[in-house]
């Protein structure tokens, strides 16, 4: 059941490649590989559970009409994966109620902003670990 919900949904937004954000001058947030596999599985490669799931795929509408309006983001920090530098952002917003986390990541200095993670529920800053 949750692998046709994440198919049927995957297939509404894959048209939906590149959102405009304000937040950095409009520049693209791609909406690409990274996101829809960071929705399935955690950064050590795990599957996360079908109600995280199901919580995420339910928040892409939300996190999609934030980025398109939002004009700044709370958060940036820089991390390491492997050899490759990695540049973070938080955007945090409210939604009928419900606090978002979205974290856009970038790979290296030549990489492009894209979506990683839509948190919904949000309760604050995600634990980092400093390189």
């Amino acid at each position: 059941m949750i692998e046709k919900k994440f198919k049927e949904i995957k297939n509404k937004y894959r048209k939906t490649r590149k959102i405009q954000c304000p937040a950095f001058n409009n520049e693209p947030i791609i909406l690409g590989t990274h996101f829809w596999t960071h929705i399935k599985f955690n950064k050590n490669k795990r599957k996360r559970t079908n109600s995280v799931i199901l919580s995420k795929l339910n928040s892409i509408k939300a996190m999609i009409d934030i980025t398109k309006n939002i004009t700044y983001f709370q958060d940036t920090h820089i991390g390491k994966d492997k050899n490759t530098i990695m540049h973070f952002w938080t955007i945090i917003a409210m939604v009928d109620g419900t606090r978002y986390g979205i974290i856009i990541r970038k790979k290296g200095k030549q990489g492009n902003k894209h979506f990683y993670s839509i948190i919904p529920n949000y309760k604050g800053s995600i634990p980092r670990k400093e390189s």
